[in-house]
């Protein structure tokens, strides 16, 4: 082993370099001969240094000249000449071009002290060529500072360290390039980083400022390029870059302040210079500066005015950013230093181009922050911008203004707030939901604020409600607003219940409505879904034979939910996998989500772990979420109710009632939708009874609605409930008309119908108040109100007072008094006539009188509606008037029940309503049509009603006339098309051109159509058009819009075979009460074919296509059995020209013809007849009949009934008035007085041409007209 080992050092000494051997030796020689002289030492150190080829000689020679040249003094003349052999060495081409980066560094390391050394002394060892040269060398060792970490970074540091301290980098300013210098300059912005600045910015900061400074004014650009770069770019790149370049501008501020504004200026003034990157960055560089030096841009500043207003549109849109900046910033100075510059900023708010008008309103919001001097003229701007024609601008101005009103509500006015409001309705969906949601979060957090600041946002609710309606925002969305963004739900009960009282005595009549189908819809949903719960626990629990039908009742309960939700399809989807989830923690979660007695805490746990357990993974996550919000009873529970009921108690003991009424308010429609919420408030309701019981009706009122409300929902001990009862009884027997309604239905509602005792002593007490002659008329009404609710809740127990109340009824209606007072009792008679005919639910027909009854008092209130009341110059009454309208309301309401029975002659007297004399009638019973017609549902027929007010002299009234038709139109065709995609079949008697047979049989009744006898004289044929010429104005206006009504899927003309077909089969039938009428059914079907024809000929539509079903008539026609008219005389009877009914004046080509059937009367024309135009009497279409009803003069009573006798005397007392008043001819406006206006005036007015002494040449001959009263 040791022969190996020896063996192995003597291969290894073989293979030794010679000069290592040769270094040992020169050591052992020093060491023999002892320490040399410093001189020696660097004259033999530069010998080496220029003879060493090797890396590590050279790193040691120099590591060794390093060590010495740092203790190197630099005063003294000695010490720099015992240095210049090694100074010169270290040009040597074999060191100065070494490759080794260790090499490099240490080179550099010992120019830097050389630099030192000779710094400031005529005989430096380098020429210019030279020192050039080794800043070359020092500009590669700056770039290895950006690597804090590496090992080359301290002697990279060090370098720069002698650099910065003998400031030797001024001497680049000598040399002609200048790259040099602007390279140096950029490798020390840029090797500035977050790891080493805290050791490199200062010498940096140094030596560029030497720089600098060195140039004593004379900045070239590209010097300014680079120093401004630095700090454009190193504020979007690197903060440290951009903090040199700005220690760099703050140090030389006076040396860089001349040339930056130059170039500025020039740039503003004259465009960008000329080699120079900066154009593209002035705007930005202008920021900078204006942010962190503003006194270095001088006049900059004003000259932007000019590019506020340059031709170029990217220019100003430029100039318009960063001027918005400058005006954001800090404390806004520069809106009160430069006012002109402001103001011509603020122009462009109304700059041409929207982009431009979007940045000023980008931009309005922060200088409204900053600057109260400028607050002012931006607010107004914005309101202005509110109406921008641009979308997406209003949405900006109105958020804009939000966030205004949220940082300084006591400085913008609440009409400004009102002004951002009114883009609630705007035009576009994206703006209407931004000022939602934005006024939401206005209201959010100003409501909480002083007393002075609520009332300028308390209305805010008020304008975001109705957007339920909206059908691109929505129920859901409004309601989750309601829920988490109205009101924060960490604010405290007492807070929210004073927040939302007086929001709520705020809200118009559609936010009302609109907060009440919220809170009901969520009542419903959970309801339903506790339901859906119920039966999913009983189909566990079922056995298989039932098993399927609860599976049906399941479905058709997650049917009906699905309908709460936007997309029905995908609700109904999700529904049904949450219910098919197994694990039974979910739908106990929601189940406790939907009650309304869940404490927040329960309610917020229950949400998270129905949340949890589905997991966010999962697809039904996003749906979890929703169905938990729409299930929570939030923003509502029962701590606020009960604060609301201590409030009002604590009000009204303190006499101040009218101050609780918002109060109230809100506890009713709470109520309403939540009945469960005053379950355990009885006590409390009855201490409010009591309290404001004789001194705010309103008070009671509502109270008594809120008993109403929670019905069999309280819980309490039977003896407060007896007590509530005699309370309830008391208020009925002394309390006004409303209190009496509501006391009764108080007592109901608790009872269950179950206190006859009480019900029947109240029964009595409102007989005999009836009945007294020294009664009020205000407790008459109360008296008749009370008895009416009574007769529907138990009709049994009253049937024996009620004959001698309808004797009291009658005594009413025949009045002659037409006193305020007796006006308003005999309206509450006929409201009390309407109500005893009627069940209070709908689940209660059982309760509803006899049909026999219903209708002996249906026609007595229909005879009501003829009665026409004139004074001695022959003007209607007003009054009467009053008596009209209510019992033609009280018509319609019984018709909403019963209006598939309706007599024939009570719906006539229907439709002649709206030709009453007064325009109050006219007006008030159209709205009450329509909106039985689209709320309630009322037959087919009663939309044919809506023509007669084609007639109308008010063209207003018959524009909402036809808005009212086409609307209802389009929306049973909507229906027919929902129908058909359901795979239901529907007869033409489901389509809204199935008004036309009621139409013609009203219009055949109306006393003014001619008869046969004038039409068949020999009067002129002018004669005969304007008799006839309402009607056709009705059958045009009725016709038109059944063929101009566009319909979603339908091609135009659609309708045409529908309309044609049903005119056709009208001429195959009779009239089935009169056949004297018949002849002018067949005449108007004529008049109706003509102006169907004439419509489909200016359109371009195919006449001759077929109808494909049948078509069916109403009961109310028979079919026609024979061709000819066995009605007429044989003086005037004569056959039909090819069918046709017309009167021969009317004929074509007759001397009487004149275009009269066209749609456009008063252009008269000659049109081109068409051949075949009016098919024969006897068409092939199918014919069917229902059962003819029973005949209005049929005496039908029931045996021993004594009420239904009594009901008969009150048709017999308003017969007997009829006849003893001064009733006006036909108890309704003729249709050819109509036409002209000769009636119907707002003022009731009768034009009478005799009167005057001269006739109207435009009116119709007078002629005798009949009582429509019976």
């Amino acid at each position: 082993m040791a022969k190996r080992r020896t063996r192995g050092r003597a291969k290894k000494d073989k293979v030794e370099d010679p000069k290592e051997v040769d270094r040992g030796e020169e050591d052992k020689e020093e060491r023999v001969e002892g320490p040399r002289s410093q001189d020696e030492e660097l004259a033999i150190l530069a010998e080496r240094i220029r003879s060493e080829s090797g890396k590590d000689a050279l790193v040691k020679a120099l590591g060794k000249l390093a060590e010495m040249l740092e203790v190197a003094p630099q005063a003294k003349m000695s010490v720099r000449s015992a240095y210049l052999p090694c100074a010169l060495a270290l040009m040597e081409p074999g060191v100065f071009r070494h490759k080794d980066s260790e090499v490099k560094l240490l080179l550099s390391t010992c120019l830097a002290h050389v630099m030192r050394l000779y710094a400031g002394v005529p005989d430096h060892p380098y020429n210019d060529s030279r020192i050039s040269e080794v800043f070359g060398r020092f500009l590669w060792t700056f770039r290895l500072l950006d690597d804090a970490g590496g090992t080359s970074y301290p002697r990279a540091l060090h370098v720069l360290e002698i650099v910065s301290r003998i400031k030797c980098c001024v001497l680049l300013l000598d040399f002609e390039s200048q790259e040099l210098t602007l390279d140096l300059m950029q490798v020390l912005f840029d090797s500035v980083n977050s790891e080493n600045h805290a050791n490199v910015a200062p010498l940096a900061l140094d030596v560029l400022c030497d720089i600098v400074r060195a140039c004593e004014g004379d900045i070239h650009q590209d010097m300014l390029d680079v120093i401004l770069l630095a700090m454009v770019e190193g504020k979007k790149v690197g903060q440290h870059t951009f903090e040199l370049a700005l220690g760099v501008l703050r140090r030389c501020e006076l040396e860089l302040m001349g040339p930056v504004q130059a170039f500025l200026c020039s740039t503003i003034e004259t465009g960008p210079v000329q080699n120079s990157e900066l154009h593209h960055h002035y705007h930005d560089l202008i920021l900078v500066l204006y942010e962190k030096c503003p006194a270095m841009l001088g006049n900059v500043l004003p000259a932007l005015e000019v590019e506020l207003s340059v031709d170029d549109e990217d220019k100003r849109a430029s100039a318009v950013v960063l001027l918005g900046k400058i005006f954001g910033l800090g404390e806004g100075d520069a809106v009160s230093e430069f006012p002109t510059l402001f103001g011509s900023f603020l122009d462009r708010f109304h700059d041409k181009r929207a982009s431009i008008r979007q940045s000023m309103v980008d931009c309005a919001k922060s200088i409204a922050f900053a600057s109260e001097e400028g607050r002012e003229e931006i607010v107004s701007a914005l309101e202005e911008r509110l109406l921008d024609p641009e979308d997406k601008v209003r949405s900006s101005a109105v958020s804009a203004l939000c966030d205004i009103i949220c940082a300084t509500p006591g400085e913008v006015s609440k009409t400004t707030m009102l002004q951002a409001a009114t883009r609630l309705r705007d035009r576009r969906v994206l703006v209407r939901k931004e000022a939602m949601n934005k006024l939401a979060g206005v209201f959010c957090k100003l409501s909480t604020m002083e007393e002075e600041v609520f009332e300028k946002v308390v209305w805010i609710p008020s304008k975001i409600l109705p957007l339920v309606f909206d059908e691109h925002i929505g129920l859901q969305i409004v309601e989750n607003l309601l829920q988490k963004k109205l009101v924060s739900p960490k604010v405290q009960p007492e807070v929210v219940v004073e927040i939302w009282s007086k929001a709520y005595a705020h809200c118009e009549a559609t936010a009302t409505r609109a907060l009440h189908d919220i809170l009901q819809s969520k009542a419903a949903l959970q309801t339903l879904f506790r339901e859906c719960i119920k039966k999913r626990d009983e189909l566990k629990a079922a056995a298989k034979e039932s098993k399927n039908s609860l599976e049906a009742e399941m479905r058709g309960m997650m049917q009906a939910m699905s309908h709460f939700f936007p997309d029905k399809e995908n609700a109904l989807q999700h529904l049904t996998s949450i219910h098919a989830l197994k694990d039974g923690h979910i739908m106990r979660g929601l189940e406790t989500l939907a009650r309304n007695d869940a404490v927040p805490e329960a309610t917020s746990r229950a949400e998270m772990d129905v949340l949890k357990r589905i997991g966010s993974q999962s697809p039904l996550y996003e749906f979890a979420k929703v169905l938990c919000a729409r299930l929570t009873c939030a923003p509502f529970r029962k701590e606020h109710v009960a604060v609301l009921l201590d409030t009002i108690g604590d009000i009204l003991e303190n006499s101040a009632a009218p101050l609780a009424d918002p109060y109230a308010s809100l506890l009713l429609c709470l109520s309403k939708a939540f009945p469960a919420l005053v379950s355990t408030s009885l006590p409390q309701l009855e201490r409010i009874l009591k309290t404001s019981e004789r001194c705010h009706d309103v008070m009671v009122e509502s109270m008594l609605r809120i008993i109403v409300c929670g019905g069999s929902n309280f819980q309490s001990d039977p003896t407060d409930q007896s007590k509530l009862q005699v309370l309830l009884s008391r208020i009925c027997r002394t309390g006004t008309r409303q209190q009496a309604k509501y006391a009764v239905r108080a007592l109901n509602a608790l009872s269950g119908g179950e206190s006859k005792d009480v019900i029947a002593s109240l029964g009595v007490a409102m007989h005999n108040a009836l009945k007294a002659t020294n009664t009020s008329m205000i407790r008459k009404k109360a008296a008749l109100v009370a008895f009416a609710n009574l007769c529907q809740y138990s009709p049994d127990g009253f049937e024996s007072y009620l004959p001698a109340v309808l004797d009291v009824v009658g005594n009413i209606l025949h009045n002659k008094g037409n006193s305020a007072e007796a006006i308003s009792l005999k309206i509450e008679a006929t409201k009390f006539l309407a109500r005893i005919c009627l069940p209070t639910d709908t689940k209660d027909l059982q309760k509803a009188p006899p049909q026999e009854v219903s209708w002996k008092l249906a026609d007595a209130l229909a005879t009501l509606t003829s009665l026409v009341e004139v004074d001695a110059d022959g003007t209607p009454r007003e009054a009467s008037a009053e008596v009209r309208l209510a019992a033609a309301k009280a018509l319609l309401r019984i018709v909403r029940w019963k209006n598939a029975k309706i007599p024939t002659e009570a719906y006539r007297l229907i439709a002649y309503i709206a030709l009453d004399p007064v325009a109050d009638v006219r007006h008030g019973f159209a709205k009450k049509l329509f909106k039985g017609l689209r709320l309630f549902g009322l037959s087919t027929k009663f939309a044919a009603v809506f023509a007669m007010f084609a007639v109308d002299v008010e063209p207003e009234f018959v524009n909402y006339a036809k808005t009212c038709l086409k609307s209802y139109i389009q929306s049973r065709r909507q229906s027919i098309q929902r129908a058909a995609l359901a795979g239901k079949k529907l007869t033409v008697t489901s389509h809204p051109e199935f008004i036309l047979p009621f139409l013609l049989h009203v219009l055949a009744h109306h006393p003014d159509f001619p008869d046969r006898t004038v039409q068949h004289s020999d009067e002129k044929g002018d004669a005969i058009a304007d008799a006839i010429m309402p009607f056709q104005t009705i059958l045009s206006f009725a016709i038109g819009s059944l063929l101009s009504t566009p319909s979603d899927g339908l091609e135009p003309g659609s309708s045409l075979p529908v309309v044609l077909s049903i005119l056709r089969m009208l001429k195959a039938v009779e009239d089935l009460q009169s056949q004297k009428v018949s002849h002018a059914v067949w005449t108007m079907a004529d008049i109706a074919l003509e102006i169907a024809k004439d419509i489909a000929l200016k359109r371009h539509w195919d006449i001759t296509r077929k109808f494909p079903g049948s078509v069916p008539m109403p009961n109310i026609f028979k079919p026609r059995e024979e061709k000819r008219d066995p009605f007429a005389s044989p003086a005037t009877r004569r056959p039909s020209v090819e069918g046709s009914f017309l009167p021969e004046q009317l004929l074509p080509f007759s001397p009487g013809w004149k275009g009269f059937f066209s749609t456009t009367p008063s252009k008269r024309t000659k049109p081109v007849p068409a051949s075949g135009n009016t098919p024969p009497a006897n068409t092939d279409a199918t014919l069917h009949h229902s059962t003819p009803s029973e005949s209005l003069t049929k005496k039908a009573r029931p045996s021993g009934a004594a009420s239904l006798a009594a009901r008969d005397n009150i048709l017999t007392d308003v017969q007997q008035a009829s006849e003893e008043k001064d009733i006006g001819s036909g108890g309704f406006t003729t249709l050819s007085e109509r036409a002209i206006g000769g009636k119907g005036t707002r003022q009731s007015k009768r034009i009478n041409s005799q009167s005057e002494g001269k006739e109207n040449e435009n009116s119709m001959p007078r002629r005798s007209r009949r009582r429509v009263c019976r």
